[in-house]
């Protein structure tokens, strides 16, 4: 199975095997497009990266994505004690609700949340997306003789792999904390409520010119994302 992250001008990828709750890993790259290329032509990207597959010589024709916070919708319901055959309905109703653009032209989805205590309710994130966005990846997947096996939000897949890497990253039920994320020329900030996520908001790197050092241009990026964050949620 292979696992691609799309960012601009480059592709990372990472080749894996899984097995049950693991993972084994057996290599990971970065593909650089080069500038003759238009990276707003899907197929032209995919191509390009069945090249670079075919002469690394893998294999694998399966494969998963990660879209970025900024082509996502996220939200976080209380689904009580809905039924797994009900639930399809009430995240449609709820989707309804809150977009502002057509539910047809999106692609909805949701994961159910795991409980810190027996005493919470029942929780769901709900994802949104784009269809043209889905079908970029589809495309690039095609085009590079790969088989689309599923889209995950970055947001919710960084968390996990958070406590994957770090079994002990936070350990106080209830209280607030924030995964912070460097992505280029931004920034994402995922809010966590002891192990359960809860939102995430990402925002360009501005530097005002020369004025601020890229330190403390991400510093201060990321404070705004905190106090835009904190106390809404």
């Amino acid at each position: 199975m292979l696992a691609l992250e799309w960012t601009n001008r480059q592709i990372r990828v990472v080749e894996g095997q899984a097995s049950g709750s693991s993972i084994k890993l057996s290599r990971a790259f970065t593909v650089e497009i080069p500038d003759q290329i238009d990276v707003m032509d899907v197929e032209a990207v995919g191509s390009f990266l069945r090249q670079k597959l075919q002469a690394m010589k893998i294999r694998d024709r399966r494969g998963v994505s990660c879209i970025d916070r900024r082509s996502v919708v996220l939200k976080v319901i209380s689904v009580g004690n809905v039924s797994e055959k009900e639930l399809a309905g009430l995240i449609r109703l709820q989707a309804m609700r809150d977009l502002t653009l057509p539910l047809e032209e999106t692609s909805v989805d949701y994961v159910r949340t795991t409980q810190e205590s027996p005493d919470e309710s029942p929780e769901a994130v709900i994802a949104v997306v784009r269809h043209e966005i889905v079908n970029t990846y589809q495309t690039l997947f095609k085009s590079a003789g790969l088989k689309l096996e599923g889209l995950w939000p970055a947001s919710l897949a960084m968390v996990r792999a958070a406590f994957a890497m770090i079994p002990t990253l936070i350990t106080h039920s209830g209280q607030e904390h924030f995964l912070v994320v460097p992505d280029g020329d931004s920034v994402e900030l995922c809010l966590l409520r002891g192990t359960q996520f809860v939102t995430s908001a990402s925002r360009a790197i501005t530097r005002g010119g020369d004025e601020l050092a890229p330190s403390d241009a991400f510093l201060q990026t990321g404070r705004r994302l905190q106090a835009s964050l904190s106390g809404q949620y």
